[in-house]
């Protein structure tokens, strides 16, 4: 049998703390960067659902300043014959609520889409009563709110789930992170 020194007995006791200090470290690593990637990728997701909801609300008040215009103009014939703008807007409201469908990233938001969309459709309903109406104008403009606000209404409340999902989920992806570095083995012995 090989005797040591005590010499080369403490220098391999040092060296497998360190291998496993050292392994510590790099699964923390790793565990840390795989949390990330996670997190960033549900975070995208979310970030583009707020995205989704900003250019909603933004096509919506284009249809709605266009459907104002139009309800007080003297010349009714020009609503029959719409700018691009208006088209661009109704094909951007309809493209967007799709892609808020394929983008459900919290378990409320399918609900609110859902009501965005049927309020949406009251709303342009709402539009065509109104413009076909004998009704003062002022009636016409008036008849048109209730939809509108709720379209708009649906749509921040949407916006507001996103953003509180974000604010939440980076709380989450902040902390574990942190306090798992702070809770390895023997953390405190070698600062």
């Amino acid at each position: 049998m090989v005797s040591l020194s005590l010499k080369h007995k403490i220098l391999l006791i040092l060296l497998f703390f360190l291998s496993i200090l050292g392994l510590l470290f790099g699964l923390g690593y790793r565990y840390i960067s795989h949390f990330s990637d996670e997190s960033k990728a549900i975070l995208e997701d979310n970030y583009e659902s707020v995205r989704i909801t900003a250019f909603l609300q933004s096509s919506l008040h284009e249809i709605h300043q266009y459907h104002i215009h139009h309800l007080l103009s003297n010349d009714r014939r020009q609503i029959f014959k719409s700018d691009d703008r208006y088209q661009r807007s109704l094909l951007s409201m309809e493209a967007q609520l799709q892609a808020a469908r394929q983008n459900i990233t919290e378990p409320e938001e399918g609900a609110y889409i859902d009501k965005i969309a049927r309020n949406y459709r009251q709303y342009l309903l709402a539009f065509r009563k109104a413009f076909n109406a004998n009704n003062t104008q002022s009636q016409e403009v008036a008849a048109l709110y209730p939809a509108f606000g709720e379209t708009l209404r649906a749509a921040e409340n949407l916006h507001q789930v996103n953003l509180m999902a974000i604010a939440t989920k980076s709380k989450m992806c902040r902390n574990p992170a942190i306090g798992w570095l702070f809770t390895l083995p023997c953390w405190e012995c070698w600062v």
